[in-house]
C-alpha cells in the first residue's frame, strides 16, 4: 500500500454508504487484498472505516476529517486548550516565558477540569488498542492508522499515545 492508495482511501471514508464504499474497495482494489471490516460502533463521534490489508495481514483504520457542522465544533475542542494559552498570551507573554512542561500540564488540567468535554480521540484509542490486543498481541507494526484534516489529527495523536504508524493528509 502506498501513499496513493492512501489518499484514495482518505477520500472515501467520506462516502456516507458503508456498501458504497465496499464497492469502491473492490474496483480500486480487485484481488481483494483490502478487505472492508468495519465502521466505527453506533453512536461513537468519530467516523472511521476499519480495513484488513491482507498482503502484510495488517489493520488500516481512514479516520474523515471535518465534514459537518459537528465536526466544525469538534475541531474547536480538540483545539481549546492551547487556544486559551494562546489568548492569554496576547496580554501576558506566557507561551514564551512559562516552561514546557506546565504550558503541558496546563492543557492537560483543562481538559479534565469540565473546561472542555472529554478528549474526541479517547474513543478512536480504544478502538485501535482493542485491534492491538486482541488480533496482534500488541505487535504495533501490524496497524496503520490514516486521516485527512480533523481525522489527520486525530491519526496522529493515537499514533503517538499507542506508537503505531500513522499518516496524515491536510
Amino acid at each position: 500500500m502506498d501513499l496513493v492508495d492512501l489518499a484514495i482511501l482518505n477520500n472515501m471514508v467520506y462516502e456516507t454508504d458503508p456498501e458504497r464504499i465496499k464497492e469502491v474497495l473492490t474496483h480500486t482494489f480487485p484481488d481483494g487484498e483490502l478487505v472492508f471490516e468495519r465502521e466505527e460502533p453506533e453512536g461513537m463521534v468519530i467516523r472511521y472505516i476499519q480495513l484488513h490489508y491482507a498482503p502484510t495481514n495488517s489493520t488500516v483504520f481512514i479516520v474523515r476529517g471535518t465534514a459537518t457542522f459537528v465536526d466544525v465544533m469538534h475541531d474547536f475542542e480538540l483545539y481549546t486548550s492551547i487556544k486559551w494559552l494562546q489568548i492569554i498570551s496576547k496580554f501576558l507573554n506566557v507561551i514564551t516565558v512559562l516552561p514546557a512542561n506546565f504550558q503541558r500540564k496546563w492543557v492537560e488540567a483543562m481538559a479534565f477540569s469540565g473546561v472542555r468535554p472529554e478528549p474526541l480521540y479517547d474513543e478512536m484509542i480504544d478502538a485501535v488498542e482493542e485491534v492491538l490486543t486482541q488480533r496482534y498481541n500488541g505487535d504495533t507494526t501490524r496497524v496503520l492508522v490514516s486521516g485527512h484534516s480533523l481525522g489527520g489529527a486525530l491519526a496522529k495523536i493515537v499514533g503517538v499515545n499507542l506508537k503505531v504508524p500513522t499518516v496524515a493528509f491536510s
